[in-house]
Formats: C-alpha cells, sequence, structure tokens
C-alpha cells in the first residue's frame, strides 16, 4: 500500500509540473491578425527568398544540410526591424533552443530554425544584423550561420509563405498587427505543429521535433515523453496524457505485487525445536 501511495504521489507531481512546464504563453490577439492551423499540408517548396548575403534561395534548399539529409524546420513568420513583439519571440525561442541543446538539439545539426520577414521593405543588412545578434546570444553551444537563417523576399512570395502556413497578419502604419507562433515542418515540408506565445520550453521544442521527424531525431527520454504526453490543440500545449500514467502506475503495481510474491514463495517454513 505504501508503494502504491508513493507511486500515485509521484505521478501527480510530475503531472502537475510537467503540464505547467510545456505550457506556451497565452496571447489576445491584435485586430486582423490570426493564425488557421494547417497541419498535415505542404508548403509550397519553390517559393524564392533571400538569406543574409542578399542571395537568392528556393525554400527546398532550407530542408538540406551540406550533406543532403533533410532535415525538420522551425518557422518563425516576423520582421526585423520590430523592438517589441518579435524582439521578445526571438530572445525566448534562443532561451528554448540553447537548453536544447544539452539535450542534443542543435540548430544547423539536426533540424534549423528558419525566420521570414513579414515586411516586404526589410533590408539584408537588417536581417544580417538580426541573425548575428541571435546566434551570438547562445551560451550553451556555438551556432553556425545555417542553423539559425534570417530570409527576406518580395511581397507575393511572403504572402505566398505566409497563407500556406496559415499566418495572418496586417500592416498598421509601419508596423505589422500579427501574433506570435511558430511553425514546425517535417524534412518534406508537412506543417506538423504550431507553438504559440514569445516564449516555450525547451521540452516542448524537443517533443515537436521529435514529432516533426516520426522520432527519427531525439533519445529514448523524448519518445518516453511523447508517450505520456499529447499535443492540446486547443490549450496550444503539450499536456499529460491522464491514461499513459495510469498505465505506467499499474505496471507498477503488478511489477509490485509479483517481485513480492517471488520474495514470499522462496522463503522457507521453519523448522520447529
Amino acid at each position: 500500500m505504501f508503494l502504491l501511495f508513493l507511486v500515485g504521489i509521484i505521478l501527480s507531481s510530475f503531472a502537475y509540473s510537467a503540464s505547467n512546464s510545456l505550457g506556451a504563453d497565452t496571447q489576445v490577439p491584435p485586430k486582423g491578425a490570426a493564425i488557421n492551423e494547417r497541419v498535415g499540408e505542404r508548403i509550397p517548396l519553390q517559393l524564392s527568398l533571400r538569406n543574409e548575403e542578399g542571395k537568392t534561395i528556393q525554400v527546398a534548399q532550407l530542408f538540406r544540410k551540406k550533406n543532403g539529409k533533410r532535415i525538420p524546420i522551425l518557422l518563425i513568420p516576423s520582421y526585423f526591424s520590430c523592438q517589441h513583439l518579435c524582439s521578445y519571440t526571438f530572445q525566448g525561442i534562443r532561451k528554448a533552443a540553447d537548453a536544447a541543446t544539452r539535450n542534443g538539439f542543435i540548430p544547423g545539426r539536426n533540424y534549423r530554425i528558419v525566420s521570414v520577414s513579414i515586411k516586404p521593405t526589410e533590408k539584408t543588412k537588417t536581417a544580417l544584423e538580426t541573425g548575428k545578434k541571435i546566434r551570438d546570444g547562445f551560451q550553451q553551444a556555438k551556432i553556425p550561420k545555417e542553423g539559425w537563417v534570417f530570409l527576406t523576399g518580395e511581397e507575393q512570395e511572403i504572402q505566398k509563405l505566409t497563407q500556406a502556413v496559415g499566418f495572418l497578419y496586417k500592416p498598421d502604419g509601419k508596423e505589422f498587427s500579427h501574433l506570435a507562433a511558430s511553425v514546425l515542418l517535417s524534412p518534406d515540408g508537412k506543417i506538423t505543429r504550431y507553438l504559440y506565445g514569445i516564449s516555450f520550453t525547451e521540452r516542448a521544442l524537443r517533443l515537436s521535433l521529435v514529432e516533426a521527424t516520426n522520432g527519427t531525431i531525439g533519445g529514448i527520454s523524448e519518445k518516453i515523453l511523447l508517450y505520456c504526453f499529447r499535443y492540446d490543440s486547443v490549450k496550444g500545449k503539450y499536456t499529460v496524457f491522464a491514461w499513459s500514467f495510469v498505465r505506467i502506475g499499474a505496471i507498477l503495481t503488478m511489477a509490485f505485487l509479483l517481485g513480492t510474491w517471488l520474495i514470499l514463495s522462496k522463503k522457507k517454513p521453519s523448522k520447529k525445536a
């Protein structure tokens, strides 16, 4: 009975802390801004954008490393001259990505972060300066330029990309009204998950990347976490999947009872003098 009680306390504590740690910031949608989730759909890979050197590249190239291996993408629609929401979002995502490097999730190695400016007049110089500033802020690992790229482009190309991922925004003077949302893309360009807010936990980032690759990256710990958590599209975060904990508790209980039975069955009755 004591073991059952202890198991219950451990699982309850873990569930409480995890449900609070995997969430994203909530936000009130500004006028004209929205996210229409399109999970399962693919983005147009033939679109052309400009990298930080001003060279034109196709979106398809972003999914490939130099060795030709395909990797998932964390896409961040934003703009680089924004000093408020976008700046906070970059800092929040950098914090999560920096922490995730301790578990082997390193931008440029097994996934790529791609920030695309929704502002068609954004200069390449601004993209280059913003990229360097963000990448230099990593503490746990040195992130190469190809690990987190900052792209600009023509208005038509930008709109095709943002429409494909359901990212709606509206010009507001010299600024733009939009939400803070990041889009997970599988190595073949399929939308797999949306993460909301100016920040989210490194665990949420790891789980969403594992999902985006069907488990081809990540270790046993991420697979266990995905067994215990499910993404709640209404709450916009990973939440505890209660039935998984019930099954874990049942397995531990059966193991305890079986162990107890084996120990007692091996004990021989004492001989009377």
